[in-house]
């Protein structure tokens, strides 16, 4: 039986909830057995996917999303002050949020000035889409011009960072080509640039060739900027001045190579397999497929239903997280986003972490927050903080597990590393 009650110390390691599992740090109040399971056997160890065969040599592969988003971009902005040495490239004004309260400099609508224009710089890697099929580049979070959205760019000028397993290729946008709306996301996070290759086309290198083609091509007006190697001084440079907190920490750590999506998904079926186990005897569907806000009946991928499962008549929903550190207020916290609690009936929380991954069933109620003025679309967030200055990221872990555990989220399993 691939998962089973904490009722025994043999096989695994298993111990009571309660009692450590990872050294001392995760001691939180026993009230109740709890799940135990190893990551070697519960698919988590699965072989490695298309993306990550690609990138296996490339350290970029490692970083977060977000951190590997701003090394691109500082590495960008070098690149291009190379090429244009008499330009004058400032940094962004960061200006005002919708409350007027001041952003911060991260938070700015563009990300550098050169000679007065405003320029957005924004990167994606190459990626391996298993439904459809194909290698493709996303760009999100582009705040262009709409009719009926938003009346002015929040730039003059776009630049798209292409990386690909051996070469970072750099190229200014022409403003349209490629342009897609992201849904019902447009109005708060911007428009979508996707690029994809061959369908069925598994070879990234072929791949990659016939994508580079449609940039380069006469029918647009992009313009190929610079192609550079991974292991350009500039590039190593930005790697090495980045927040490495959490980078450091997820070092090494089961699923860290893995794409966001894809570590998702992963978690998914492992947080199913677990509450098939808490309740043997009950009845388990697959979620009905729902429609779009336009009638259009949505796809088949787990992220576009507004539930996970259905246990006995009761709508299961299910979100993971890593831990997250908040370099401006240096302190470690988890965030899980897309909350529409009207839409299921009970929540299951995952927290992907160094020391494992422990799932929760949440109360609904403790650490929701709102997310801006996306949250009528977007719906709510849970955010769980540890204490500030608390570096060590499995003590952090101990100190959010047992802010949960004080608010009545009763954790229900735990998966192991070794």
């Amino acid at each position: 039986m691939l998962l089973r009650r904490c009722a025994s110390s043999q096989g695994m390691g298993a111990t009571r909830f309660g009692e450590a599992i990872y050294g001392s740090a995760c001691c939180i109040r026993s009230r109740e057995r709890a799940l135990v399971i190893s990551a070697s056997r519960c698919g988590l160890h699965e072989k490695p996917t298309e993306t990550q065969k690609a990138f296996v040599n490339a350290g970029l592969l490692t970083l977060s999303p977000n951190v590997r988003g701003s090394v691109l971009e500082a590495a960008t902005r070098n690149i291009v002050r190379d090429m244009y040495p008499c330009a004058a490239i400032e940094d962004a004004v960061p200006g005002l949020c919708v409350n007027g309260s001041q952003r911060s400099q991260h938070m700015a609508k563009y990300d550098w000035l050169m000679d007065g224009r405003r320029v957005e710089c924004k990167s994606a890697r190459l990626s391996w889409e298993s439904f459809s099929k194909t290698w493709s580049f996303t760009f999100r979070g582009i705040k262009a011009a709409r009719m009926g959205v938003r009346a002015q760019s929040a730039f003059d000028e776009l630049i798209l960072s292409f990386c690909t397993p051996r070469r970072l290729y750099i190229y200014r946008h022409d403003g349209a080509y490629s342009f897609s709306s992201d849904g019902v996301n447009t109005v708060w996070r911007g428009d979508v640039i996707r690029l994809r290759g061959p369908k069925n086309e598994v070879d990234w290198q072929l791949a990659l060739r016939n994508i580079l083609a449609k940039l380069d091509s006469s029918r647009n007006g992009c313009e190929r900027l610079a192609d550079v190697p991974l292991w350009d001084d500039r590039i190593s440079e930005a790697i090495q001045q980045a927040s490495c907190v959490k980078h450091l920490a997820y070092l090494g750590v089961p699923l860290s190579t893995l794409d966001p999506t894809t570590r998702a998904l992963r978690i998914h079926c492992m947080m199913r397999e677990v509450d098939t186990m808490l309740h043997p005897k009950a009845s388990f569907t697959d979620p009905e497929l729902s429609h779009c806000i336009d009638g259009r009946a949505r796809g088949h991928g787990q992220s576009r239903h507004e539930y996970a499962w259905v246990r006995d008549g009761l709508r299961v929903q299910c979100r993971s997280a890593g831990m997250t550190w908040d370099l401006a207020n240096k302190r470690w916290y988890v965030r899980f986003a897309h909350m529409r609690f009207h839409l299921f009936d009970e929540l299951l929380l995952a927290i992907w972490s160094p020391a494992g991954i422990f799932v929760l069933q949440h109360n609904m109620k403790f650490g929701v927050g709102t997310s801006g003025s996306g949250t009528a679309l977007a719906g709510h967030c849970i955010t769980i903080r540890a204490r500030c200055n608390e570096h060590d990221c499995v003590l952090a872990l101990q100190c959010i597990l047992q802010k949960l555990d004080t608010a009545n989220c009763a954790l229900v399993a735990q998966v192991i590393w070794s």
